[in-house]
């Protein structure tokens, strides 16, 4: 059907659901990357946040008048220490996630009130839909998941709890805070395979989302093909393809015409299928340099003619025979080439 989305959708396209707040991003993602913050900090820091909890309850049991125990520089201090770390790690592993994901987007337009989304008839179809019903069967797996690695885990170290009484505080924290690191690495692991389906499936469902018909494409092709930016893209492209192509071009020139030292320009001459010789390459500057560079190092004469080299790269493009008022200055110089050629190969023989 003419209206069917078959087709990939274009960069264009991508850009405009970007805008929109149309993203790739899965949230499980994310929350595997907390959840592996959130272990590493409480098997590595968790019990130095619990030192600097005791150190200030102990230094608050002895106050002067002039030191009251809500002291706000002590408590920003422990925040500082304490929940502070986790908030900030979260809060950078939260920005970085989801930059790796979708990139830097600042985006207002999903806090924009939808009135489609107060029809019942709409809501009612969101909530029996394929996302849905994956949402919901992710959630339910990320329960079992974590009810039974937990539950086994807990399980294996309740005999280990069981003598925590005859511990001091500090073993005994140590001793559950390895217990929960290992439940917490335990549940990461098994939700990792969670997350890697959740982000084949969100990846798979924005694809689908954003294919065009083939009438979208052709239209917006129209749309684009007129703005001056896409256009300046396409020949600055286009320019860059063809000096590569005429690059590759110079090795097999008959002569490269200098000025000697802003302009060079290739010219071949091939009797059995051009009517004239013709321009292979031009440059000016750095082009220029480069063109000489390739022709002296593929033994390609170089001349020196500074009146014809200026008439040639104003008048001619890549790929043109040369113009008829330069036949004359044009063939001496080949002429000159081919007899240079002529005794290098006689004086090779001998």
């Amino acid at each position: 059907m003419a209206g069917e989305k078959t087709e990939k959708a274009t960069l264009k396209k991508r850009r405009d659901a970007k805008k929109e707040g149309d993203v790739n991003k899965s949230i499980e993602i994310g929350n595997i990357f907390s959840l592996l913050v959130i272990t590493l900090l409480i098997g590595v820091y968790f019990i130095n946040a619990f030192s600097a909890v005791a150190v200030f309850l102990e230094n608050s049991l002895y106050i002067t008048d002039f030191e009251p125990v809500f002291n706000y520089v002590k408590y920003g201090k422990l925040f500082l220490e304490t929940a502070g770390v986790f908030m900030i790690a979260m809060l950078v592993i939260g920005m970085a996630t989801n930059y790796m994901q979708v990139g830097f987007l600042f985006t207002t337009k999903k806090l924009k009130p939808d009135l489609a989304k107060l029809n019942p008839l709409e809501g009612f179809k969101r909530i029996f839909s394929k996302r849905m019903i994956f949402d919901l069967l992710k959630s339910l797996a990320k329960l079992t998941v974590i009810v039974l690695i937990s539950y086994t885990a807990l399980e294996s170290a309740m005999l280990e709890f069981s003598y925590l009484s005859f511990y001091g505080i500090y073993p005994a924290l140590q001793k559950a805070l390895s217990v929960l690191t290992k439940v917490l690495t335990s549940v990461l692991i098994g939700l990792t395979g969670l997350a890697i389906v959740d982000f084949i499936y969100q990846w798979f469902e924005y694809e689908k989302r954003l294919k065009m018909s083939k009438q979208e494409v052709k239209d917006e092709f129209k749309n684009t093909e007129g703005d001056p930016q896409v256009k300046s893209f396409i020949k600055s492209r286009q320019r860059q393809i063809s000096k590569r192509h005429m690059m590759h071009a110079v090795p097999a020139a008959d002569a490269v015409i200098t000025n000697p030292t802003h302009l060079a320009i290739a010219i071949k001459y091939a009797h059995k299928q051009d009517t004239a010789p013709k321009v292979v390459a031009k440059g000016q500057g750095l082009i220029a340099e480069k063109i000489k560079q390739i022709a002296r190092e593929n033994n390609v004469y170089i001349v020196e003619n500074r009146p014809l080299a200026r008439i040639l790269y104003k008048k001619t493009e890549i790929g043109d025979l040369i113009p008829y008022e330069q036949y004359k200055a044009v063939a001496e110089i080949l002429a000159y080439v081919y007899n240079m050629k002529n005794k290098k190969e006689t004086g090779d023989q001998n």
